[in-house]
């Protein structure tokens, strides 16, 4: 019986630490990061996939359809690379990521840059302001938003550059 007993608890104490040591990323909720102040937009999860926070882009996503009077159709949190040839369009320089976004008809190309802090990533918060880029052109040119360095300073530029495509650079929240 004392036989039985230990290895129902030790059956029980197994389970309990498994379910407690369990990391399910689907399950993983947003938050804004009390530590930095700043509100988190997605994470990576433990595939490397990056995971967006739908329910946090709402004030970007309405503020942005707003500014700019058109619909946003997608999101996607970028690792990019600033841009080394700046009329070519060649990348290969410094490593940041962004929040980009699309509209509907796929004329204008959005991108903010945002901080990745261990696997989250976010924005700062309204009070400090977060330069959204735009490229707008006729859907055929694809024009988008690249960043690069300028006297060590980051710049942004539409690539690749056709006649139609046009930049614009406005401070948003």
């Amino acid at each position: 019986m004392k036989k039985f007993f230990s290895v129902l608890v030790l059956g029980a104490l197994t389970l309990i630490l498994f379910n407690c040591s369990k990391n399910d990323d689907s399950e993983k909720s947003s938050n804004f990061s009390a530590k930095s102040g700043q509100v988190e937009l997605g994470y990576v999860d433990r595939d490397g996939n990056f995971v967006i926070y739908y329910e946090n882009l709402e004030s970007i996503k309405e503020q942005w359809e707003e500014n700019f009077d058109t619909e946003i159709s997608s999101f996607k949190i970028e690792k990019q690379l600033t841009v080394d040839d700046v009329e070519s369009g060649a990348v290969g320089g410094e490593e940041f990521y962004a929040l980009t976004a699309t509209n509907s008809t796929g004329s204008t190309n959005f991108a903010m840059e945002i901080n990745r802090i261990d696997s989250g990533f976010f924005f700062n918060p309204p009070s400090s302001g977060t330069l959204t880029i735009t490229c707008t052109s006729h859907p055929s040119c694809h024009c988008k938003p690249a960043s690069y360095m300028l006297s060590g300073k980051k710049k942004w530029k539409c690539v690749p550059p056709c006649e139609s495509c046009y930049k614009t650079e406005e401070t948003t929240f």
